[in-house]
């Protein structure tokens, strides 16, 4: 019954070893690469969120300033963001009337430009108008009023009047949806003005068939459309937006599309690019086609620079450049089949009253009175306060040279090339 030692040789431990290491190693490499996959998608999801919320704060502020708010007629948003009309805005008006003090009171006596002609003060009036009744003190900073630009520079940019694309499809909307669950919601690419239809809506139109089914704060304005304002419209029905998404029947809204002048517009992505992702430098942007400038910081990058959008953790959407991104995005919504709305930009600043009024109406809804104006936020203090920001943008979307300033010759005809024509001459914007 004795057990009889039995040596073990060199050559069998060593295989033995190496097997348990070789096992030991791909454990540890799957491992690492769980980990690393784990990884990209914790800061792909904070990423997504951190977007969203971004997004919403800014919606917020905007709507909740006083420099964006009529207070005196909206106080909060309700659950489902609509606009909260205030019951006392009548009692308000009253007050107002009986002290002088009312917002509706006309300035007959328009201020004349120090050092212009009456050619001149004629081609700036109806702009100072405007200004004016948006409660923009013009005697605070004459210098500012002489930067306006001309009407015929405003005509020769973009037409005379303002464009509206789909206003054909409007009968249908109103045909077709209940008038008692309708919604009005903007939508846009980046840097568009989709925040600024957003309060112009929720400050001068409501919709009364949804007031009258559900109660006078519904007034069917939205901040966006449910699928998401930014998203492309190949989402409708397929995405709802993190924010104020959950619960909205998709159809019943009228998207307003917010669309602006290519070149101004990616003049506005350089600045502040939000999803958009491409190589570029500030020395050379919009930059379509690389240059040296390009070159030098990435050796290896393409004759044409393309741009890369990210929703969400796992939708993108890539592009050929900047360029191809707007022509992507807008094809894609100027044919589509259902009705919408597409408004340029530049109309909210020179014609605002006109296209709310139309876009409004388009929907089934009724204007408020008095037309209550959206005055961007100053970027000084003092007596700019609540008014440099609307003339600055018009300004700097009123002048023909700031369009293309730091546009280069070959990015100018790579857009001669490329941009979808289709779209520019049904906007009436212009090649350069």
């Amino acid at each position: 019954n004795s057990m009889e030692a039995k040596s073990i040789s060199k050559d069998e431990i060593i295989p033995a070893v190496t097997k348990i290491n070789s096992s030991h190693n791909v454990r540890s490499s799957s491992n690492r690469l769980f980990m690393a996959l784990l990884a990209i998608f914790v800061v792909s999801v904070v990423r997504m969120a951190v977007h969203e919320f971004t997004h919403v704060q800014e919606q917020l502020r905007e709507l909740h300033s006083p420099h964006h708010l009529d207070m005196k007629r909206f106080t909060q948003m309700t659950p489902d963001h609509d606009f909260q009309a205030k019951n006392s805005n009548e009692e308000n008006v009253k007050k107002e009337n009986e002290s002088g003090n009312s917002e509706t009171e006309i300035v007959e006596d328009a201020p004349t430009i120090a050092g212009a002609d009456n050619e001149r003060q004629s081609e700036v009036q109806p702009y100072i108008e405007i200004l004016q009744r948006a409660g923009v003190d013009l005697s605070a900073d004459p210098e500012l009023v002489k930067r306006l630009p001309l009407r015929t520079e405003v005509a020769d940019l973009y037409g005379s009047e303002p464009v509206i694309i789909g206003l054909d499809t409007c009968k249908a909307f109103r045909e077709t949806i209940d008038p008692g669950n309708a919604y009005v919601g903007p939508a846009g690419m980046f840097n568009t003005g989709t925040n600024l239809m957003s309060s112009y809506l929720g400050n001068n139109c409501r919709l009364p068939a949804r007031q009258k089914k559900h109660s006078m704060g519904q007034t069917g304005m939205r901040w966006q459309v449910p699928w998401g304002k930014h998203t492309p419209v190949s989402w409708r029905g397929r995405h709802v937006a993190m924010a104020g998404g959950k619960g909205v029947v998709q159809t019943d809204v009228l998207p307003v599309v917010t669309i602006k002048d290519p070149y101004t517009w990616m003049g506005s992505m350089c600045r502040k690019s939000y999803s958009a992702n491409w190589r570029h430098e500030k020395e050379h942007c919009p930059n379509l086609v690389a240059n040296d400038i390009d070159r030098k910081k990435w050796p290896n990058i393409p004759d044409v620079i393309p741009v890369n959008v990210r929703y969400s953790s796992e939708n993108a959407t890539h592009h050929e450049s900047l360029l191809g991104l707007w022509n992507d995005w807008y094809e894609e919504w100027f044919r589509v089949s259902f009705p919408r709305l597409i408004v340029r930009f530049e109309d909210l600043l020179f014609h605002p009253e006109e296209v709310l009024t139309q876009v409004c109406q388009c929907a089934g809804g009724e204007i408020t009175e008095p037309f209550s104006y959206t005055v961007e936020s100053a970027k000084q203090g003092g007596a700019h306060q609540g008014s440099s920001g609307m003339i600055s943008a018009m300004v700097r979307y009123g002048n023909p040279e700031k369009r293309i300033s730091n546009i280069t010759e070959d990015d100018l005809m790579f857009v001669k090339k490329t941009v979808d024509m289709d779209v520019m001459k049904a906007f009436n914007y212009k090649i350069a």
